[in-house]
């Protein structure tokens, strides 16, 4: 009897391992899929909207989504006056990344590669 407790007493531990060390692969790799997402850069065309000082640089991609990046880099900034109305209705090229703050994601602006739209 004391055999068969010892048994069924190691037979749960090793159970309640294997089964920690499985979250814990889980765990592991939603942080490396999280990290990748947060640490490339992604490019989307969009239709520069304009800039609110509450919100940031919108943009309406193709599909007609609006996207908003809440900061852009000081070389575009430099660039492009992004705060003015002048480059509304403009479509770009828009290479970014997005980082996490302690508000939620947020996404830079690092290049803008303007489209030439086809003369009709």
């Amino acid at each position: 009897m004391k055999n068969n407790v010892k048994k069924l007493a190691i037979l749960f531990m090793l159970l309640s391992i294997g089964s920690f060390a499985t979250t814990l692969e889980q765990d592991l790799n939603e942080n490396l899929n999280y990290n990748a997402i947060f640490n490339q850069q992604q490019d989307i065309t969009a239709t520069y909207n304009g800039y609110t000082e509450n919100e940031g640089y919108k943009f309406i991609s193709e599909e007609g989504n609006e996207i908003v990046f809440q900061s852009a880099s000081s070389s575009i900034l430099e660039a492009f006056d992004l705060r003015s109305d002048l480059l509304a209705g403009k479509k770009f090229i828009v290479r970014y990344t997005s980082s996490e703050d302690e508000k939620g994601i947020v996404f830079t602006i690092i290049e803008l590669l303007e489209v030439d739209e086809p003369k009709t």
